[in-house]
């Protein structure tokens, strides 16, 4: 994703981009190898980190998800083909877990709707997980309404 924005229309746009590609890439290479690390360590790790990817795959649908305002911007040459990178984050995700003895989880389950702002009022399906959060995130809006910064 980050590749296609630094080649965005809008200067701003590809020039953050091109800024914190590598501290993504970074991140990217740290997650994988902790993933790849505890699946493919001791039972009880790989059992724990199979149990949190079932637990939390549902939630990975609106990582992919778009809309009329992504395909504005896709027209306007500001954001790139969605495609292409759901392709690679469905490869990178298979060449990880199969490296991490890990399977992928097998739910038709998808939450999504985050991604258009509507969230159930805990956030999520795992309340004693998610809590207050999005409560908490809403704290300075409405103490200070209207207030811009």
């Amino acid at each position: 994703m980050l590749d296609g924005l630094a080649q965005s229309s809008d200067e701003r746009v590809s020039v953050v981009a091109e800024k914190v590609i590598r501290e993504v890439r970074y991140h990217i290479d740290r997650s994988r190898d902790l993933v790849i690390g505890l699946g493919d360590g001791r039972e009880e790790s790989r059992a724990r980190m199979q149990g949190a990817l079932d637990a939390l795959w549902p939630f990975t649908a609106d990582l992919l998800a778009t809309d009329e305002i992504d395909a504005e911007l896709q027209a306007k040459g500001i954001v790139t083909d969605p495609a292409p990178v759901a392709d690679a984050f469905r490869a990178e995700i298979e060449a990880t877990f199969a490296a991490a003895r890990l399977s992928m989880p097998e739910t038709g389950l998808a939450l999504t709707g985050g991604h258009n702002g509507v969230h159930s009022e805990h956030m999520g399906y795992i309340p004693e997980h998610m809590g207050y959060i999005l409560a908490e995130m809403q704290y300075l809006q409405r103490a200070y309404p209207g207030v811009i910064w």
